[in-house]
């Protein structure tokens, strides 16, 4: 467990920032909430910080009502606007809990007052009713609903009506005054159980959803039956240096080997497939991977094992290589850090000899990780 900062090394670093080193001890702020860092970290989004649930993990919009209100239409086609949320774009599968809260109301005479849930102009239906009592003040008044929205942008409001009369108020007011009531307020927050650590994984797919908000993770993968990797992500709008915004938590990479028992060679000097080809990978998203590759050699002469990126050749700068040793069997990888620009962008592996002598290689292997993907 890491140790709680010391007073004299806890730093004010402002806005956090994905690209920013942060030590023990920084302060942050992020979506309106503040976060100590308790380790070093690089790119680890403080909302999802050792899984604690905070209200920037789990709301997604919030307004306050912070003036009375007067509800006297009587018809539900017209009803009075109480308060309306921000507008919010979901993904189609998240659910939420739409919540309303108001400290007080009441009514000069004793209608009966009907309370809907909408979107954006269209009723999702009574949330609520109550029977006044004439100059009785009643409350608090909560209502709330869970609902699934479908993909695309949503703006919640909670609206009223009376059954004839002269209306209901609503009352509300500005905090920190003695006397004056509380604001009331509407707010929209992901339904899943604050305390679980998977809160913000909303769903497995073998596709990333296509309107994401701030925060929201999504597990992807090739197959939902039988699939080979399983790639966690979390949708970062801060990004701003490209379109790569979802980031890598983590998951099995992508993998691919050619495992044949006995040796294949080329004696050409420039890039071309063995006679068993690949390893081949394709990642599935443009984005920036870590690419992996290695193998087993027994050289007469130099042997260099690189890969073609998409119609792109592969290069000595992006290989693995042996030097000469006739009968040497050595191993050798290496990583590289690549962006590949489009989607289903193929990987393959290509190995050349340095002179027209014979290379040979064994026990071949690809490896692909992503860092972040659009």
């Amino acid at each position: 467990m890491a140790d709680f900062p010391k007073p004299n090394q806890i730093t004010d670093e402002g806005a956090w920032a994905v690209g920013t080193a942060y030590q023990a001890g920084d302060v942050v702020q992020y979506q309106n909430v503040y976060y100590l860092a308790l380790r070093n970290n690089l790119g680890q989004t403080p909302a999802a910080a050792i899984g604690s649930p905070t209200l920037s993990a789990d709301e997604l919009g919030y307004t306050e009502l912070t003036s009375t209100v007067l509800c006297n239409a009587t018809t539900e086609a017209t009803a009075n606007t109480i308060v309306t949320a921000p507008a919010i774009n979901f993904d189609g599968v998240t659910s939420i809990l739409v919540e309303f809260w108001a400290p007080s109301y009441h009514a000069g005479d004793a209608p009966n007052a009907s309370f809907y849930l909408y979107d954006g102009s269209i009723s999702l239906g009574t949330i609520g009713s109550r029977t006044m009592i004439t100059g009785a003040a009643m409350g608090p008044l909560y209502l709330s609903r869970r609902l699934t929205p479908s993909a695309g942008t949503h703006t919640y409001s909670i609206r009223a009506i009376v059954s004839s009369g002269g209306g209901i108020t609503i009352d509300a007011g500005l905090a920190g005054t003695p006397g004056i009531y509380m604001p009331g307020f509407i707010r929209v927050r992901r339904a899943n159980d604050p305390a679980s650590g998977t809160r913000n994984i909303t769903g497995v797919g073998t596709s990333l959803p296509a309107s994401p908000y701030d925060g929201q993770e999504y597990i992807l993968v090739d197959s939902l039956t039988a699939p080979t990797y399983q790639w966690r992500f979390r949708y970062m709008n801060s990004i701003a240096a490209d379109s790569y915004k979802w980031v890598y938590l983590g998951g099995d990479p992508m993998f691919n080997e050619v495992g044949t028992g006995g040796t294949e060679g080329t004696s050409s000097t420039t890039y071309a497939a063995l006679t068993t080809a690949g390893p081949q990978l394709t990642p599935p998203r443009a984005g920036i991977y870590d690419v992996e590759i290695g193998c087993h050699f027994q050289p007469s002469t130099s042997c260099f094992m690189s890969y073609d990126i998409g119609a792109t050749g592969a290069v000595d700068v992006d290989s693995v290589s042996s030097v000469v040793n006739a009968g040497l069997i050595g191993g050798v990888a290496r990583p590289r850090r690549k962006t590949l620009l489009a989607a289903s962008t193929a990987l393959v592996a290509k190995y050349r000899a340095s002179t027209a002598a014979n290379a040979n290689f064994q026990h071949r292997w690809m490896r692909v990780t992503p860092v972040r993907v659009s």
